[in-house]
């Protein structure tokens, strides 16, 4: 099982919150985001 996505780290910050479901991190200058399963928490 696999899958393939190509998104903008834009893309990724916003699917990301829409999940409500972990953490989310934006780092726009290195072009990369962080994304995990902890409680739902975000950095503007």
């Amino acid at each position: 099982m696999a899958i393939d996505i190509a998104l903008t780290v834009r893309d990724l910050r916003r699917a990301a919150l829409d999940l409500q479901a972990g953490g989310v991190d934006y780092y726009p200058n290195p072009g990369f985001g962080h994304v995990d399963f902890g409680p739902v928490r975000y950095r503007s």
